[in-house]
């Protein structure tokens, strides 16, 4: 019986070793084709580097000092008097997604490869006015209810 515990144990340990061992060292097929290293000198001096850039507009032209970034990182930089940009330190080829913000619009974005050609991104102006034909309602004198589905009140149906 200690025979067969001992068989399944080693097994065991094989299979934690094997995932382990597997899980090390990512699969060199794990980076894009334009990352990956072509001989042993670029394997050594590691990724080659490139830079998006583009300009921001809106309706009226130029975007001056908008906020301009890769996103979900802190690699960021603010537009020209030109509305243009350009963000450094990107790897080469690997596409990215690029976000522009200013004050008073809402965000704009556009998917941009580093080293290729540039990019225009458009903000569009957030509303700073309320819509006239919109028609204001009141919950005085109703006792709201949780709506079953979603987490809002809800007045009651009359």
């Amino acid at each position: 019986m200690r025979w067969i515990w001992a068989v399944f144990g080693l097994g065991w340990l094989g299979l934690l070793t094997w995932t382990a061992c597997s899980t090390i060292a990512p699969s060199p097929t794990a980076m894009p084709p334009a990352a990956r290293p072509t001989s042993l000198a670029d394997a050594a001096s590691g990724p080659v580097l490139s830079s998006v850039e583009g300009v921001v507009y809106d309706a009226n032209g130029p975007v001056v000092g908008a906020t301009v970034r890769v996103r979900a990182t802190d690699n960021k930089t603010t537009t020209a008097a030109d509305g243009s940009f350009t963000l450094g330190g990107l790897t080469a080829s690997v596409p990215v997604s690029v976000t522009a913000w200013a004050e008073g619009y809402f965000v704009g974005w556009t998917s941009a490869v580093p080293g290729t050609e540039a990019v225009t991104i458009t903000l569009k102006p957030y509303y700073t006015t309320d819509n006239p034909d919109y028609t204001w309602f009141s919950l005085e004198g109703r006792v709201p209810r949780a709506h079953s589905v979603a987490h809002t009140v809800c007045p009651p149906i009359p």
